[in-house]
């Protein structure tokens, strides 16, 4: 993986994080609900990364993707 979201090359982190012009980004309703300005939406996106995903879910995470199955609440994953 990469040390930083935005360092993905197919991420779009740059683009609503950082303001990047990006041609195949178009801004989703839901971004665009995260505020009322530009400014506002990337600084809500940005502390969206801000903190590190806890060890037992990141594993869960990789289970569940390298294994095919679905993560969830208990009733979701039955």
């Amino acid at each position: 993986m990469v040390e930083v979201p935005g360092g993905f090359h197919w991420s779009s982190y740059r683009a609503n994080a950082l303001g990047a012009r990006d041609p195949v980004v178009t801004p989703h309703p839901l971004y665009r609900d995260l505020g009322g300005s530009d400014e506002t939406r990337l600084a809500t996106y940005r502390r969206l990364f801000a903190d590190e995903l806890d060890i037992e879910l990141l594993q869960r995470l990789r289970d569940g993707t390298n294994g095919g199955f679905v993560i969830g609440r208990p009733p979701f994953e039955r």
